[in-house]
């Protein structure tokens, strides 16, 4: 008789079995969880949606950015717990904290994009508005200091040639008066000498 063909031999797939206790432990623990993770997204919800309120729709912290991770640190649970370890795909809580989101982070998210633009804008421009004034201002002083010099520099060669004509006049007149003195006493000292020897 003829073995047959061990490549042809099919085994039945063996499945692996599981405790039907264990299974609904496993159930009751993962909806236990999935309790915990909603009262904490609710808790955490109506007191952003509170802090919102009371600032004036715009969320008061993050600066202001509203997303899954900071929704995800106020509730105190990780990104991964909003997923079915399985991989089946998100828990319906995800999709529940996804609308929320968008419903509230959409016009802020816009708003302080836009606002951080012109805020950042505006802050640049009154920055650059400071400098060119600035500029503008030490250019004027600059200018007004070398005209002043050079008024000052006209003024000082001015006394300068004034005190050196004054100095020439000063000595023109000094010689005079000594020709003065000269003909007014011609012979004073030899007077003197002559009255000294006669005695």
């Amino acid at each position: 008789m003829a073995q047959p063909d061990r490549r042809e031999i099919v085994t039945p797939k063996q499945t692996k079995y599981v405790h039907p206790n264990l299974h609904a432990a496993a159930q009751a623990y993962a909806k236990r969880r999935s309790d915990e993770l909603q009262k904490k997204w609710e808790i955490t919800r109506d007191l952003m949606d509170r802090e919102i309120g009371e600032n004036g729709g715009l969320y008061p912290y993050n600066k202001g950015v509203l997303t899954l991770t900071e929704i995800c640190r106020r509730a105190k649970f990780s990104i991964q717990a909003l997923y079915v370890k399985s991989g089946s795909g998100p828990r319906p809580l995800f999709s529940e904290i996804m609308i929320w989101l968008e419903s509230k982070r959409g016009k802020r998210n816009d708003d302080i994009q836009s606002s951080e633009r012109i805020d950042s804008s505006a802050f640049w421009k009154s920055k650059f508005e400071k400098i060119a004034n600035s500029i503008c201002i030490t250019e004027l002083d600059l200018r007004e200091s070398y005209r002043l010099n050079r008024e000052l520099t006209t003024e000082l060669a001015k006394v300068v040639q004034e005190t050196n004509a004054l100095k020439v006049e000063n000595e023109a007149l000094l010689r005079e008066l000594a020709q003065l003195r000269r003909k007014i006493n011609p012979s004073k000292k030899v007077s003197g000498i002559r009255s000294g020897t006669a005695r």
